[in-house]
């Protein structure tokens, strides 16, 4: 395995076709849930690679507040590069709903996952007002100043890419391209790589095919009020995450204009009017 390891978000399923690259297939949450499993748990989850080569891992739930992540990933590998991809919260808040909610609907589920009986204002604002709920764990996952603030006093900042989501999903070369520099690795992806989703809106690679049926789900429009509330809450999180990231993102010191959560979505970028001209 290299010596070099690291884990991101959405963007491993594109990187695991570099020829530079071997990464699992699947969220391993080493750090998290299998920790007492032991290193040898984790050598035998990841895929072999040889020693030219840069292993990858992606489990989300490795950036969180939680002080023992960041601990233990600093035990394992203290020169870890780590990447990150963070969305507008607003619209990663009304994801995680719409996701557990195809996902956890059934009645054995109800207990659990009250998305399966519940409306998104039900869960995301305290009953019968618009003060938002922040016992409703999706709702702190938007925070990310917090998870920041954590593996600062781990790890320096230039070991970390932060990658904008909204602009990966609409031009994902520029975020791979990012992404070969910070891992210091040749050259790889151009835009032949890659082709439309004309029906989700979104980019596939050539070489596997696009998204299944569970993913680029629809976004029901919210009600004007329900995210006046939202983007008032995080807008001081997002002006922390802001300064302590250094970063310019758009939405970090702004609240947008119309909900990116909206179904009418279309994925429309410079990129896109490159490949197809």
């Amino acid at each position: 395995m290299s010596s070099k390891h690291f884990f991101s978000g959405s963007l491993s399923e594109f990187l695991r076709t570099h020829p530079f690259i071997a990464g699992a297939k699947k969220e391993i949450h080493f750090f998290t849930h299998n920790y007492k499993k032991g290193l040898d748990f984790y050598r035998e989850e990841m895929k072999p690679s040889y020693p030219w080569q840069i292993t990858l891992e992606r489990s989300p739930g490795y950036f969180t507040p939680k002080t023992q992540v960041p601990q233990r990933v600093y035990k394992f590998n203290k020169d870890i590069k780590m990447i990150l991809i963070v969305t507008e919260p607003v619209h990663r808040l009304h994801s995680d709903y719409i996701h557990n909610r195809a996902h956890y609907a059934g009645p054995e589920d109800k207990n659990n996952y009250p998305e399966g009986t519940k409306t998104f204002e039900e869960l995301v604002f305290k009953k019968g007002t618009h003060s938002v709920n922040e016992s409703y764990e999706p709702v702190r996952r938007g925070q990310y100043y917090k998870g920041m603030e954590i593996y600062l006093k781990y790890f320096k900042r230039n070991q970390m890419l932060i990658l904008d989501g909204e602009r990966f999903t609409m031009d994902p070369l520029y975020g791979l391209k990012q992404a070969e520099q910070f891992l210091g690795i040749q050259s790889y992806f151009n835009e032949n790589h890659f082709l439309f989703d004309t029906t989700k809106g979104f980019w596939c690679l050539r070489a596997s095919g696009c998204m299944g049926t569970n993913k680029g789900r629809p976004h029901p429009e919210l009600p004007e009020r329900t995210l006046t509330a939202l983007y008032e809450y995080y807008r001081v999180p997002n002006r922390k995450f802001r300064k302590l990231a250094g970063l310019d993102f758009d939405w970090l010191s702004s609240i947008p204009v119309k909900s990116s959560s909206n179904n009418n979505r279309k994925r429309t970028s410079r990129f896109l009017k490159d490949v197809t001209s």
